[in-house]
Formats: structure tokens, sequence, C-alpha cells
């Protein structure tokens, strides 16, 4: 069993009103007040049988109960009321899963399981109800866009599913094909994913191998939908008219040994579609599956194993090209989340007790939409004088054409480890992001000035973890 637990409240003072004012936050903002309390049990009970040395199998029962109260008050009265919720997403499974040895070349794996979700979520939210604009950024100072709407939503689904897949070994020859149903007692739609990998590997430690394979998910069951406060999307959980998400992987390996060292190349490229998309009416989001996505890239790998030596180097090195783009409302445009170059360094020395090991990460930035001009918002928003002011961005048309600055870091890890007959001990000290350096991820609006060469800024965000030290002990018997 596990128990976690977050409280996170946050209420401005009237000093630090002011000051955000000053600083050119939005007004709208000013009597903001937010609080979240999110607690989850997890509980499991595992019942292992081993009916002969090729045969066994395993029975799960266990259970998630996940409470979050969301509070969010923008101070704006009947304007904006404020979002009061209590979610309750919580699930309940019972899984069997076979391992079987049938032959000297041949595993099967097979499972069974059932999962009960009970769905719960009582209070007040905001329903968008005016569509935005293709950036799809929202201004809460248009009174159009958002009604309150309360929220009563007990949802029970009930998901039956099952797969199977057998390796089979030949020499260097491997084959593994595999199928995976999902069936959703609320739609009545059953769900059946075919997926394989075939690989050989020659005497010369040369492995090539090609994967493909459909995923499919029900949204009525994703408890990520489920948790959103801003939009009344619980009643996803009740939409039996929602097909399941669907995604299709395809990867081609190369992979070379040489003694402890690995080097694999890897090339893949995954589509997306069916993904839930919520459009605005009047009287609320109607939710529909025309959601698309796919991603392209190449990952480059290299490995330097541990030879439990005196001394030895160890480590790693990752290169990732990736290309995303996602078609949302009709457009294709760039993934928000893309980053097209990502690099990973891992690398230790180990002499007797003692370890030293550096991480380097170098990341490209998430794209944004910039803005490119401003309007001021009318109504008790004139502009005329300091007290009346607010002027909102206009975001180009471009969406997410612009790209944050590269991101990079370096960590540094020292280990001393004892061995003892009873097993080890041993601790170490570590410090994240040495040099201190956190890249500028986020646009900066300045409501008390219309746009120009310096409004916006691209900063970084403030109360950004930057440098973190820490040690840390472990005992393994």
């Amino acid at each position: 069993g596990s128990y976690d637990t977050m409280r996170f409240v946050r209420k401005l003072t009237d000093a630090e009103k002011a000051k955000k004012r000053e600083e050119g936050d939005d007004p709208m903002l000013s009597n903001f007040s937010l609080s979240n309390d999110v607690s989850s049990h997890s509980q499991g009970l595992y019942y292992d049988f081993h009916a002969s040395p090729t045969l066994e199998n395993r029975l799960v029962l266990y259970n998630t109960l996940t409470y979050s109260y969301f509070y969010a008050d923008l101070g704006l009265g009947a304007f904006f009321s404020p979002i009061n919720l209590n979610i309750r997403p919580n699930i309940l499974g019972l899984k069997e899963k076979v391992k079987w040895d049938w032959s000297s070349f041949a595993t099967l794996r097979a499972a069974a399981e059932y999962n009960l979700y009970y769905f719960q979520s009582t209070g007040r939210t905001q329903q968008q109800t005016g569509a935005l604009s293709a950036t799809g950024m929202p201004d809460i100072g248009n009174s159009a866009l958002y009604v309150s709407v309360p929220v009563n939503v007990h949802e029970m689904n009930s998901l039956v599913s099952g797969y199977v897949e057998n390796k089979f070994q030949w020499g260097g020859l491997r084959f593994v094909p595999g199928l995976r149903s999902d069936f959703l007692t609320l739609s009545r739609i059953a769900t059946l994913d075919p997926r394989a990998l075939l690989s050989y590997t020659f005497a010369s430690e040369t492995t090539i191998s090609a994967a493909a394979g459909q995923y499919q998910s029900h949204p009525q069951i994703n408890t990520f939908y489920f948790n959103g406060v801003f939009n009344n999307v619980a009643q996803i959980s009740a939409a039996a008219n929602l097909q399941p998400e669907r995604a299709r992987h395809s990867t081609l390996g190369f992979e070379q040994k040489m003694n402890a060292w690995v080097v694999k190349l890897e090339g893949f490229a995954n589509t997306f579609d069916r993904l839930v998309e919520s459009y605005a009416t009047s009287t609320g989001a109607v939710f529909r599956n025309t959601g698309e996505m796919r991603t392209q890239g190449i990952e480059v790998f290299v490995r330097k194993d541990r030879e439990d030596k005196e001394r030895e180097f160890f480590g790693w090195m990752s290169y990732t090209f990736t290309r995303a783009e996602d078609k949302s409302f009709g457009r294709w445009g760039r993934f928000e989340y893309e980053q097209p170059h990502s690099i990973k360094l891992v690398a230790g020395y180990r002499w007797g007790a003692h370890t030293l090991a550096a991480q380097v990460q170098v990341y490209s930035g998430f794209p944004y939409t910039n803005i490119v001009n401003s309007v001021c918002t009318g109504g008790v928003y004139t502009c005329a004088t300091p007290n009346d002011t607010r002027y909102s961005p206009i975001y180009s048309s471009n969406t997410y054409g612009a790209r944050f600055p590269i991101s990079h870091r370096l960590d540094l890890r020292y280990t001393h480890k004892s061995a003892f007959s009873w097993g080890y001990f041993s601790w170490y000290i570590e410090i994240i992001n040495i040099y201190n350096y956190v890249a500028a991820n986020q646009q900066k609006w300045n409501y008390n000035q219309p746009y120009s060469a310096t409004n916006p800024k691209i900063i970084v965000p403030e109360g950004a973890i930057t440098i973190i030290p820490y040690v840390g002990l472990e005992w393994r018997f």
C-alpha cells in the first residue's frame, strides 16, 4: 500500500497585489486566490502460484482512491464566479497474469483484467462558451467566453481487457507477435490491437530489428481528462459516442555489441488519431474524436557497461532528433511540446568504493506563439488612466511559430559504497544544475503597456528551481 498527499494554498497579500500590478501583471488577477488539496491511496494484494518450473501465474487485486479539491477565485464577483470542485477518480481492478514456457524455443505470456472506474465530480466550474482565437489563447477579460456551470457527475464504467503474446526464439532469430483487446461497457466498443517484433542477432553480435503495433485507449476512463477544472470535461466519462483514441507506432533498429560497448541506431514513426477535442457552444462544450498527431525521428545511442573492475570508466550518450506535428480543429501545425534536438551524456569513473559521475543534458526549447500586437480591452478598461489600463495581447496567426532558447544542465554526483556480508550500504552527494542555468521559457506580457519592442519579454519564470544540492543513503540486504 502507499499514500501520497499534497496541499497548495495561494492568496496574494495587498503588498503582493500592488507589486504585481506595478510589474505589469494582469489586473484581472489582482485578487486571485487558489487552493488545491490532493491525496491518493493505493493498495495491492498479490498471489503468486508456480504450478511447475515452466508455468507460473500471478493474481492481483488492486485499488486506487484519489481525492482532489480545487478552488480558484479571480476576485471578479459574478463576472467570473469561483471554481470549486471535488474530484474523485477511483479505480478497482482484478488481474490474472500467466507465463508458460511451453517449448524450448517459445514462451507464452497472457493476462485477463477487469477494471471498475467510479468517477465523481461535484461543485462549480467555468465553461467555455465562445470560440477562442486560432492560437487557442483565451482572454479572461472577455465575459462572452465563459459561464459558470454546476458539475454533478457520478459515472461508473467497466473495462474488460486481455492480451496475449508469444516469444519465439530460434538461434539468433526472435519473433514476438501479440494481440490486445479492451471492451468498454459504456460505449460497447471493443478494440483489437495487433503488434509484433522481429529481430535477428548475428554471430558478430549485430542485431537488426523491426517492430510495429497499434494502441487504443478509451477516453471515458482517462483520469487526466476527468481532472480538468476550467472546462466541464468530466462529462467525457459519460460520453458513449466517443471512440477510443488510437496510435500506431513503428520502429526500425540496428545494434552492435563490442565487448563492453553497445551502439544503437533507431528510427521511429508514430501517428495518432481520434484524439478528443473540445468544441465550445452556447450550451457548453461538445467533445469529438477529431484530433490528430504525427511524429518521426531518429535516435543514436552509445553505452559503455560496467565490468566490475577495480578501476573502470562507464556511461552512455544519446542523441534524438524529433519532428512532431498535430492537427487541431482541422489545422496542421507544430506540436506545442516538440523538441527537435535532445542530447544526454552520462559518464562516470569508479575506483574501489568511490564513484564520480556527471550528467549533461541539452534540449531544444519548446515552441510558443509570439505576441504581435495589443488592444485596449474596453469595458471598464479605457486605458485613459493608469488605474483603468489593461492592454490585451494579440497573438500571431502562426501558431507555435517561435521557439524558446536551448536549455542545458550539468549534474555531478559522488558515491561511496561499502560492501558487507549482508549486502551493502552507500551514500552520495549530488548537485543538480551545478552552474545554475535555467533557459528563458516564458513570454512575459506587461498589461500596463501596449505592444512594443520590449513588451513582451522572454524571461525565466519567477520561482524557477535552479541549482539543487542533496544527499542520499541506501541500504540493501
